[in-house]
């Protein structure tokens, strides 16, 4: 099975839009919103981690 190359132009573009994505987002919500989607995130992560433990 051979690996597939990526195109590096197509690579660098994604990098370019990925850079801003983040920036863009935490400018756009309030303070309020960015504590609540930190919160349902962390909930989730240690749902999965008692989920993988049988502990839930």
């Amino acid at each position: 099975m051979s690996a597939k190359k990526k195109n590096p132009h197509a690579v660098a573009l994604g990098r370019r839009g990925a850079s801003k994505g983040g920036q863009a987002r935490a400018i756009a919500l309030t303070s309020a919103q960015r504590s609540d989607s930190a919160r349902k995130a962390s909930e989730a992560r240690w749902a999965k981690w008692r989920r993988e433990r049988g502990l839930e």
